[in-house]
């Protein structure tokens, strides 16, 4: 009898504002997506509302680690801000 391995992903809240972000804590992406998958989180979707998260999670998504989903809101036919 083999056990199946379970996947651990995260979603965040939406997020928005990634320069006053890092203004505030350099590099927080970075080192929230380094702890959380050391807690063995394996995947993560991260929804951004205004497309400031892009270029930092660019890497994460091209090596497979992170969905992102920019200006979630248009989805819906509108704006958060």
């Amino acid at each position: 009898h083999r056990l199946r391995r379970s996947r651990l992903a995260v979603c965040t809240q939406p997020l928005h504002g990634f320069e006053r972000l890092q203004a505030m804590f350099p590099n927080i992406i970075d080192h929230w997506i380094t702890y959380h998958s050391a807690l063995g989180v394996e995947h993560f979707t991260v929804y951004d509302a205004d497309g400031s998260f892009r270029a930092v999670l660019e890497p994460f998504a091209a090596a497979g680690r992170v969905d992102y989903i920019s200006h979630w809101p248009r989805r819906f036919g509108g704006e958060v801000f």
